[in-house]
């Protein structure tokens, strides 16, 4: 059965951080959920950001089944690889049927992910605290399949990431000894 590392968080968490870290330091391939999304939004020549990219996983998950892109890389994959940003429970669903999955959820304090994100760019359409938080509870709410929240509920382990890289980089290496990833001790 195929192993699987999944990482879930909150934009601006870290986790790609820590899902590019684990996959570096296990020498394992490395997925994101919003490559096959982003892919999608570029072969419709429309910009890529935060709304796009929330309504084009909707559309996916409603035109092409919930669980499709969990499907496509577990076929892609080898024995093991870590998969990062999971929003919608039919993905962990069919990944937990049909291989191993160890599902890490990483989180930041509010108005630091919000600093990172505008920092970098990527959330210029919700420039302020409010916006980004009503936001994020909006894409977890009603009719939406986003529930990132539920996704990290169902995680075993969580990092927060609150500090700096070497912080998180080492409460990583805390993870995946627990998970059986680390060096054993005698």
């Amino acid at each position: 059965m195929k192993t699987i590392i999944g990482v879930t968080g909150p934009i601006g968490s870290g986790k790609d951080t820590v899902a590019d870290y684990i996959a570096k330091k296990l020498g394992i391939p490395v997925f994101e959920i919003s490559k096959y999304i982003k892919d999608k939004i570029r072969e419709a020549g429309l910009p890529i950001n935060r709304t796009n990219t929330m309504n084009f996983g909707k559309k996916i998950a409603k035109e092409e089944g919930p669980d499709i892109i969990s499907k496509l890389y577990l076929e892609q994959m080898g024995d093991i690889a870590v998969i990062s940003g999971f929003r919608q429970p039919p993905q962990l669903d069919y990944l937990e049927k049909n291989a191993n999955l160890i599902l890490i959820a990483v989180d930041a304090d509010p108005k630091l992910r919000h600093d990172r994100v505008m920092a970098r760019g990527t959330v210029e359409e919700f420039p302020e605290l409010a916006s980004f938080l009503a936001h994020e509870q909006e894409e977890n709410s009603g009719d939406s399949p986003m529930r990132l929240f539920d996704c990290m509920a169902r995680a075993k382990y969580t990092i927060l990431n609150n500090a700096d890289l070497p912080a998180l980089f080492q409460a990583t290496d805390e993870v995946l000894e627990k998970a059986g990833f680390g060096p054993k001790k005698s």
